[in-house]
């Protein structure tokens, strides 16, 4: 929520840098530790998808309301991300779960350890990853966001797939119960009577 487009997104829109937060209307120039500080590197679909939001606007927050106010987290919750979770049936969150989220699929794949914790602000786990110097190189980190963009894709098809099979269910249920609808046929023993 204190992302501002002119400093904090590079120009290809492939790395985002997080340090401040917005809280209660107000922007924080710092975050929660030190090791929040941190790049987060997207995938080319990602980041397409972050440049069309963006669109022409050069400065202010990414997310901000019509006036360019800063959205309020409470409000952006139960306006906008609580009823999409209720829609495909979710347990309710804030919107550490999007976190959370990126943190799980990297473990599930063969993301090196060190990059992990680079992109999720999380102090290194071991004293040698300060002496990873790969975590300087962004091409090998957009390397690497490409190949988590794999990954994602197939989890968001099947995201989308049991949404859609859902939505399905709930129409036919709909439908079957309706007065107009087609009634089951009788059972067969009755057509012998």
């Amino acid at each position: 929520m204190g992302l501002e487009i002119d400093k904090h997104i590079s120009s290809d829109f492939r790395t985002l840098t997080v340090t401040q937060k917005a809280k209660r209307g107000i922007i924080q120039p710092y975050l929660k530790t030190k090791n929040g500080i941190r790049e987060v590197d997207l995938c080319p679909s990602l980041a397409a998808m972050l440049k069309e939001y963006v669109g022409l606007r050069t400065s202010g927050l990414l997310f901000c309301t019509s006036t360019g106010a800063q959205l309020l987290r409470a409000n952006t919750l139960q306006d906008s991300l609580h009823p999409i979770l209720d829609e495909i049936k979710h347990v309710k969150g804030d919107f550490n779960i999007f976190r959370r989220f990126r943190i799980t699929h990297l473990e599930k794949s063969d993301c090196p350890e060190a990059l992990k914790h680079f992109w999720s602000g999380h102090a290194p786990a071991h004293v040698s990853e300060r002496y990873v110097k790969l975590l300087n190189d962004r091409a090998y980190r957009l390397d690497w966001a490409e190949r988590w963009e794999l990954g994602l894709c197939f989890q968001l098809a099947n995201l989308a797939y049991w949404i859609w099979c859902e939505k399905l269910r709930n129409l036919l249920k709909r439908w079957w119960t309706r007065g107009d609808s087609n009634p089951r046929p009788p059972r067969c023993e009755q057509w012998g009577k």
